[in-house]
């Protein structure tokens, strides 16, 4: 850490016998790791940068590591993959009328898109896909990012939609399969709604589709397709082994062996 930031201090190891609960209560070795104080604002800075929330987890996993005796060389630490913006089928083109895509930018200035949704298959016309080149084999959450944004002004047809579906489901391909994951991260505004961790293999395609199929009345609320992000979690010692866990009230998931 001192190499990276020069003027970092290092406030050295102290001894803890009876002040903190988390690791006197342990029933393990344990340690209580006082990176940095959000009520500092060069601090707060820091915690805010991805580049050195990864530095930090590196030098604790080196720590741990170097405390075990073990070599952690293979283990990899990354940052999140995000994808900014989808695949879109049709291609954006020049508007709605062309492609059914509405464009526009979101908070984190980058363009978003919305299509109409579709009641049923037989009626769809927009997709949108994430397809990331991840860099190892792992244990990946997933997240895709809703923005908020006003009442949409639509053209062919001429109407005002209101809001973003209720009901917006992502199509996951992963190692094991594909799962589907449903719910309603439309009403989530401006933040990210979490689609469950799954398994990725580095050697096969990853990616989430998003349809605008929705079971709701045809072309009277949105799918709003922005950034998806792809997150490290863990490596599992079984690449059999999917999990698709997922803290979305309302998600449900179907998933389909390869």
């Amino acid at each position: 850490m001192t190499n990276a930031y020069g003027s970092w201090t290092n406030r050295g190891i102290k001894t803890s016998y009876d002040d903190y609960g988390e690791i006197n209560y342990a029933h393990m070795p344990a340690i209580l790791v006082e990176l940095a104080f959000m009520d500092n604002y060069q601090d707060n800075l820091l915690l805010h940068q991805e580049s050195f929330k990864l530095l930090a987890a590196n030098a604790m996993a080196e720590g741990i590591c170097t405390y075990l005796q073990v070599d952690c060389d293979s283990t990899p630490t990354q940052m999140p993959i995000t994808l900014e913006t989808p695949t879109l089928t049709p291609v954006y083109g020049s508007g709605m009328c062309d492609s059914g895509w509405y464009r526009y930018t979101n908070q984190r200035g980058k363009y978003a898109y919305l299509a109409l949704n579709a009641e049923e298959e037989a009626q769809s016309d927009n997709i949108a896909s994430w397809t990331p080149t991840l860099p190892s084999s792992g244990e990946y959450r997933l997240e895709v990012f809703i923005p908020s944004h006003n009442a949409i002004s639509w053209s062919c047809p001429s109407q005002t939609v209101d809001w973003d579906t209720s009901y917006a489901a992502y199509t996951i391909t992963h190692a094991n399969g594909t799962s589907t994951r449903a719910g309603q991260p439309g009403r989530c505004e401006n933040g990210w709604v979490d689609l469950g961790i799954f398994h990725f293999d580095a050697a096969t395609t990853a990616s989430i589709t998003l349809s605008d199929v929705t079971g709701e009345n045809g072309l009277t609320t949105t799918v709003s397709a922005s950034a998806a992000r792809f997150t490290l979690v863990g490596m599992p010692a079984n690449n059999s082994t999917i999990r698709t866990s997922s803290p979305q009230t309302g998600l449900w998931t179907r998933s389909m062996p390869p």
